[in-house]
C-alpha cells in the first residue's frame, strides 16, 4: 500500500524530499563562502601593503608623475601624499586624459572594461527581477544556489515556464549585441579621428606603410615611384647579417669592459676603506696603490680551454679593431649598398594616401606585394622577418598553430580535472579516495603588433577551450554521473540538467580574480621586490641601474585582454541559465576595471607597442561568443526539454530564430566596419599636406607652433546600421590639439626606417666615479678607444656601493642628462 502511494504521487508531490536528500550534497554556497572569505582577507593584506607603500615606493606606484624618461606630456599630475587623499584626484581624472597623454590603447583597454561592466549592469537587474522568481519557485530539486538556476526548472511540471529564459535571452542578448556592435563603430570613428590630429598624422610612422614580398624588379626608389602615387619617402630593407653579428660582438666586448672598469674600482675601493678602518693613511691621487695587479678582472677566451687574458686590456684592443669595422658597414648600408631584403617601407604625404595605399582604395600594387602595416613605429618592426617570403610565412604559421592546437588537446585533461574538482561533492560519493582534494580548493609576423593581435587571437581561442569549454563540461559531468551510470539513457537530460550548476565554479572564478587580482594588481608586490631587492643584488653597474630604473613595466595587449574577454564570455554564457552570476560578474569587472585604471594613469607604460587600438574591436569580436554559446545552451536544453513537453517547442524555436538574428547581425556588422575603416583613405582631398606643415617646424626639434584644424569630420552619408546603433560622441582631443608639430631633422628622416643595426651608435663606457683617481686614469685609456664617462654615478666613500642620481629615490634628481644617457627615447617620441 505504501509503495503504491509513493508511485502514484507527482514529481511536485516529491520535491520536497529529494530537495532534503540532496541538499548536504550541494556545495555551491559553501564553496562561494569557502573562496570568498580567503580572497577577502588577502584582498585586504594587498590593499594595506598598497597603501603603507604608495609613497614610499613612487618609482612602483606612481613612477608616471616624475620619471624623467617620460616628456612632460607623457606624465600624470603628482596626488597627495596621504593615504587616502589621493582617492578623489584619481576618481576625478577622466579616461579621456588617458587617450590624450598615454595611448589610445590603453583608452580602448580601460573602455573595454566599461563597455562589458555596462553590459553585466544593465543584465543584472533584468535577469534577476524575472528569472530568479521563475527558477527559484520551480519545481525542481536544487539547492542554495542551484534552486535560483535552470537546473531547478521540472521540464515534466514547468515547462512553459522555459518561455521566461528564452524572452529574456531576446532582450539581453539583443542588447549585448546593441552595445558591441555600438562600440564597434565608435572605435573606427574615434581611430579615424585620431589619426586625422595634427600632432599624430604628422608623425613619419603615421603616414607609412610596409610592403612585403617586394619582387626584386621592383626594389629600386624609381620603380616604387611609378607605382605608388602621393610618395614622399622611401626605405628599402637591406640583409643586415653580417652587420649584426659585428654589432652584437661589439656591443657585447664594450659591456664586458664596462663591467670589468667598475670591478675594478670596486676592489680598489674595498681595499681602501680596509685600509682606513685600520688607521692607514690614503694612497696616491692616481689610486695605483690600492690596485692589486693580481687580481685585476680576466676571462678566457673560450669556455674553460680558452687562453686566459686580462679582460680590460683584451676588450680595449678587440674594441679598437671592431669599431671601425662596424661603422664601415654601417656607412655603406646608408649608401644603399648590400643586399636588399624583398621589404619596402613608403612615407606617403598624408594618412590618407598612406590609408589608400594599406587598402588598395585607389592603388592597384602588383600581384606579389603585400600591404602588410600602417602607422608602425620603427621600433616596432621585427627586422629579422622582413626578408620572409609569403611561403614561409605561412609555414611558420600553420607550425605556430599546430603547436596551440596541440597545447589546448595536451591541456585538456588538466583542465577537466580542475573542473571536475569544481563539483568534487559529487565524485566523491562514487570516488571516496578523492576526499583529500577538498583540502585545497601558457610565425613570421613583421611587427609587434600583429604579434600581439596573433596573440590576442589564439590565446582567447586557448582561454574559451580549455579555462571554460572543457571546464564546463566536466564540472557538468561530474555532478551527474552518479546518475548516469545508474541510468545511461537518461544522459544527455541529466547532463542538461546538470551543466547549469557548473556556474558555481565560475562564480568562484569571478569572486577570485575580482576580487583577488585587481587587489593583486595594485599592490604589485612582484615589482617591489624585483626592485629593491633583486635590483640590489644584480645590478652593479651604472648602466644595469639605470635600466632597472628606466624601464616602466609595460602591457602586453595580446596576453592581457583575452582572460578578461573570458570573464565577459562566461557572465554572457550564463546570464539566462544562472543570472547570479551577473552580479558577480558585474562587482568583479568593476574592481578589476578600477585596479587596471590605477596601473595606466600612474604606474604603467603603455607605448611601446602600438597596435592603435586595434585589440578593442577585435575583444569585442569575442565577446560575442558569449552570446553565441548562450543561445546555444538554451537551444539544446530547450530541445530537451521537447522530448517531455512539447510547449517547450515554442522556446525552442524562439532562440533559434534569435541565433539566426545574431548571425546575420555579425555579417552586417563586419561588412558595415570594413567600409567605415575605408572611409579615411576615400577622403584624399581633406588629407592633411603634412610636407608643408612640417616645413612651419624647425629642424629636429619640433617647437614652432602651427594653426591646425582638428579631427576630421566624415560627412559621407552613413550605413543605416551606423544611424541605428548611434555611435556616442567623439571624445575630447584639446591635449593633442595643443602639443606642437614635431619638424625632421633631414638625418631623422632618412635614418627613420633603416634597421637598427644600421644606425645603432657606438656605446658610451659607463662607469663610476671614485675619490682615488682610478676612474679619471680609466677614462683617459679608454677613451682613446671608445667614449667613456662616469657622469652621474659615483662610489659611496662609507659603504663602497655604486651611486647614481637616481639611486634610491622618488623623484629625479639634478644633474642626470637624460639626453645623454636615453638617446632612444628621445628617438622613439620622435617617430
Amino acid at each position: 500500500m505504501a509503495t503504491k502511494i509513493i508511485l502514484e504521487r507527482t514529481p511536485v508531490d516529491l520535491a520536497p524530499r529529494a530537495a532534503a536528500t540532496s541538499q548536504a550534497a550541494s556545495n555551491s554556497a559553501s564553496g562561494f563562502l569557502s573562496t570568498l572569505i580567503p580572497v577577502a582577507l588577502l584582498a585586504c593584506v594587498y590593499l594595506g601593503i598598497f597603501l603603507v607603500l604608495r609613497t614610499k615606493q613612487q618609482r612602483i606606484y606612481q613612477p608616471r608623475t616624475y620619471l624623467g624618461a617620460l616628456s612632460e606630456h607623457q606624465r600624470t599630475p603628482k596626488t597627495k601624499s596621504s593615504k587616502f587623499g589621493w582617492i578623489s584626484e584619481f576618481m576625478h581624472i577622466r579616461d579621456e586624459y588617458v587617450l590624450n597623454h598615454h595611448s589610445i590603447d590603453a583608452y580602448f583597454y580601460l573602455r573595454f572594461f566599461r563597455t562589458i561592466v555596462f553590459i553585466c549592469a544593465v543584465g543584472w537587474p533584468l535577469t534577476w527581477a524575472v528569472l530568479m522568481p521563475v527558477y527559484g519557485t520551480s519545481h525542481g530539486t536544487g539547492q542554495q544556489f542551484d534552486k535560483i538556476s535552470f537546473s531547478n526548472i521540472n521540464t515534466n511540471v514547468d515547462a512553459a515556464r522555459l518561455f521566461a529564459p528564452a524572452a529574456v535571452a531576446w532582450v539581453f542578448l539583443g542588447f549585448t549585441m546593441f552595445v558591441i556592435g555600438r562600440e564597434s563603430i565608435h572605435f573606427v570613428q574615434v581611430r579615424q579621428a585620431f589619426l586625422s590630429l595634427p600632432g599624430i598624422a604628422s608623425r613619419i610612422s603615421s603616414r607609412t606603410v610596409l610592403f612585403t614580398n617586394v619582387p626584386k624588379e621592383y626594389l629600386t626608389l624609381d620603380k616604387i615611384r611609378e607605382t605608388l602615387p602621393n610618395v614622399k619617402h622611401i626605405w628599402i630593407a637591406m640583409d643586415t647579417k653580417d652587420l649584426e653579428d659585428d654589432l652584437e660582438d661589439r656591443q657585447k666586448t664594450a659591456l664586458k669592459l664596462e663591467g670589468a672598469e667598475v670591478g675594478l674600482s670596486r676592489d680598489a675601493n674595498k681595499r681602501r676603506m680596509k685600509a682606513e678602518k685600520k688607521g692607514q693613511g690614503k694612497g696616491p691621487a692616481d689610486g695605483l696603490s690600492w690596485l692589486d695587479q693580481k687580481k685585476r678582472p680576466t676571462h678566457r677566451l673560450k669556455f674553460l680551454i680558452g687562453k686566459k687574458v686580462d679582460t680590460i686590456d683584451w676588450c680595449r684592443s678587440h674594441l679598437a679593431e671592431m669599431i671601425p669595422k662596424v661603422d664601415k658597414q654601417q656607412a655603406e648600408h646608408i649608401q644603399g649598398h648590400g643586399t636588399r631584403n624583398s621589404a619596402v617601407f613608403v612615407e606617403f604625404r598624408s594618412v590618407q594616401a598612406a590609408e589608400s595605399a594599406f587598402h588598395q582604395t585607389h592603388v592597384k600594387l602588383p600581384k606579389q606585394f603585400r600591404s602588410r602595416t600602417v602607422g608602425t613605429r620603427p621600433q616596432e618592426i621585427i627586422w629579422k622577418s622582413l626578408n620572409l617570403s609569403e611561403s614561409q610565412r605561412k609555414i611558420r604559421n600553420i607550425v605556430a598553430i599546430a603547436i596551440i592546437v596541440w597545447m589546448i588537446i595536451f591541456f585538456g585533461p588538466i583542465t577537466a580535472f580542475i573542473g571536475a574538482v569544481s563539483n568534487i561533492n559529487n565524485l566523491i560519493k562514487i570516488a571516496p579516495f578523492l576526499s583529500f582534494i577538498i583540502l585545497f580548493k601558457l610565425a613570421g609576423a613583421a611587427t609587434l603588433a600583429e604579434v600581439q593581435l596573433k596573440t590576442q587571437t589564439w590565446y582567447f581561442v586557448f582561454q574559451v577551450i580549455q579555462v571554460f569549454l572543457v571546464t564546463t563540461l566536466a564540472s557538468g559531468a561530474s555532478a551527474a554521473v552518479g546518475s548516469i551510470i545508474k541510468s545511461p539513457g537518461r544522459a544527455p537530460t541529466l547532463l542538461a540538467n546538470s551543466l547549469p550548476k557548473a556556474s558555481n565554479f565560475y562564480i568562484n572564478y569571478l569572486v577570485l580574480f575580482g576580487v583577488s587580482a585587481s587587489a593583486a594588481t595594485v599592490c604589485n608586490i612582484v615589482a617591489v621586490l624585483l626592485y629593491t631587492v633583486l635590483g640590489k643584488l644584480l645590478d652593479k653597474t651604472p648602466r644595469k641601474m639605470y635600466n632597472r630604473y628606466i624601464k616602466i613595466a609595460a602591457m602586453g595587449w595580446g596576453s592581457i585582454y583575452p582572460k578578461f574577454t573570458l570573464l565577459g564570455v562566461i557572465a554572457l554564457s550564463y546570464s539566462c541559465i544562472a543570472p547570479l552570476i551577473l552580479a558577480f560578474a558585474t562587482i568583479g569587472l568593476f574592481l578589476l576595471y578600477t585596479a587596471f585604471r590605477y596601473q595606466i594613469i600612474y604606474a604603467t607604460d603603455t607605448t611601446p607597442v602600438n597596435t592603435q587600438g586595434r585589440s578593442y574591436p577585435k575583444a569585442l569580436n569575442q565577446l560575442m561568443t558569449g552570446v553565441y554559446l548562450s543561445e546555444l545552451c538554451l537551444i539544446g536544453l530547450f530541445a530537451i526539454a521537447t522530448a517531455s513537453k512539447t510547449i517547450a517547442t515554442g522556446p525552442l524555436v524562439m532562440t533559434i530564430v534569435l541565433l539566426v538574428c545574431t548571425v546575420i547581425f555579425q555579417v552586417v556588422l563586419g561588412r558595415t566596419i570594413k567600409s567605415l575603416e575605408k572611409n579615411l583613405s576615400h577622403d584624399d582631398e581633406a588629407g592633411l599636406d603634412i610636407e608643408k606643415v612640417s616645413e612651419t617646424a624647425k629642424d629636429g626639434n619640433g617647437a614652432t607652433q602651427a594653426h591646425l584644424p582638428g579631427p576630421a569630420v566624415n560627412n559621407k552619408p552613413t550605413n543605416f546600421l551606423v544611424k541605428l546603433l548611434r555611435p556616442p560622441p567623439l571624445p575630447s582631443f584639446d591635449a593633442y590639439l595643443s602639443t606642437p608639430i614635431p619638424g625632421y631633422s633631414v638625418e631623422d628622416r632618412d635614418l627613420a626606417y633603416m634597421d637598427p643595426a644600421i644606425t645603432m651608435p657606438t656605446p658610451l663606457i659607463w662607469i663610476a666615479r671614485d675619490s682615488m683617481g682610478i676612474s679619471n686614469r680609466e677614462k683617459a685609456e679608454t677613451g682613446k678607444i671608445i667614449a667613456c664617462s662616469d657622469e652621474g654615478a659615483y662610489f659611496d666613500d662609507k659603504t663602497g656601493k655604486v651611486m647614481t642620481g637616481f639611486s634610491n629615490v622618488n623623484e629625479d634628481k639634478e644633474g642626470i642628462d637624460w639626453a645623454t644617457l636615453a638617446p632612444i627615447h628621445e628617438r622613439d617620441r620622435l617617430y
